[in-house]
């Protein structure tokens, strides 16, 4: 053959550097026919796509979020031939961001890419944006914390693993907010009542957050914050929200005019005279002119006391 390659470069190349055979091609400059024919004659193993690319470990920012996905919409699905489960993500086409922000953190595991999905339900069309990973033996780990029999379970060992990255996954999934109300709920409904209260327990042991469970005319449950606590919550989460989701934590009418607490206040009285009422007003989410009135309230107090 005109085309003579080297066993220890094929070797080297192939079996060790696990190029494909299209790369090689273009390293030594020679046709994929010839790179195969010499690859059979000196019986070197073919390869599989994923012999050549290995799976790679799970990152501290994939484990965090599989935590609060897992709680939320996404599942991961084991069929009885697979060793492994993968993990499956999808939301309504009105998410797109969302699904490619989540591709985003696992597309070293993604194949295919992002797809979208025709649904139909009875005499209804919806579309999706789609993704699977590929099986992962990591995932067994996450597996394991979150299904029994198939279904998904809640445990107060797998919540113990949320930091605030993956309740913000959580919250983007499964949150909402009522701006009227100024409160922020947890649409909780797939778990049991007794689950319920293994997380209210979480919120409030782990991050001083009361909550009160909830009963939709469904008769399934939600979690609830008041006030006071959805600010809270919404502080530990905040950064984490991406732009398409800034609606689930902007303050509505309630929570800029509601009562200022004792703790507030102080932040008002030791920071006034150094800041802006725009920036107090931001870092306490409070309406810029309630902010401005309560300072010149302080100030006619100070000017009384001299």
């Amino acid at each position: 053959m005109k085309w003579k390659i080297d066993e220890k470069i094929l070797k080297k190349l192939y079996s060790k550097g696990r190029k494909s055979i299209d790369d090689i091609a273009k390293i030594l400059n020679t046709p994929r026919y010839a790179i195969n024919y010499w690859r059979r004659k000196y019986k070197i193993k073919r390869l599989t796509y994923f012999e050549r690319h290995p799976l790679p470990k799970l990152t501290k920012i994939q484990k965090e979020y599989l935590f609060g996905a897992l709680l939320g919409d996404d599942r991961l699905g084991k069929k009885k031939e697979e060793t492994y489960p993968s993990l499956r993500v999808g939301h309504s086409i009105k998410q797109k961001d969302y699904v490619f922000w989540k591709y985003n953190i696992w597309k070293n595991l993604v194949l295919s890419g992002v797809k979208k999905v025709k649904i139909r339900v009875k005499d209804k069309t919806y579309f999706s944006h789609q993704f699977f990973t590929r099986e992962h033996p990591e995932f067994l780990k996450f597996y394991n914390f979150f299904y029994k029999n198939g279904k998904k379970k809640i445990s107060r060992e797998a919540l113990n693993q949320l930091t605030p990255f993956s309740i913000a996954i959580w919250y983007m999934d499964d949150g909402s907010y009522i701006k009227s109300r100024g409160r922020a709920l947890l649409a909780t409904n797939s778990f049991s009542y007794k689950e319920q209260l293994i997380i209210q327990k979480y919120f409030k042991e782990k991050w001083n957050l009361p909550t009160t469970i909830g009963t939709s005319d469904s008769g399934t449950h939600y979690l609830r914050f008041n006030t006071e606590n959805s600010i809270k919550f919404l502080k530990i989460i905040e950064k984490y929200i991406i732009p398409c989701f800034h609606y689930k934590i902007d303050p509505g009418r309630k929570l800029l005019y509601r009562k200022l607490s004792a703790e507030e206040l102080n932040y008002i009285k030791n920071n006034y005279k150094t800041k802006s009422p725009k920036l107090i007003a931001q870092k306490l989410k409070r309406d810029a002119n309630n902010i401005r009135n309560i300072i010149r309230r302080l100030k006619l107090t100070n000017l009384k006391r001299k």
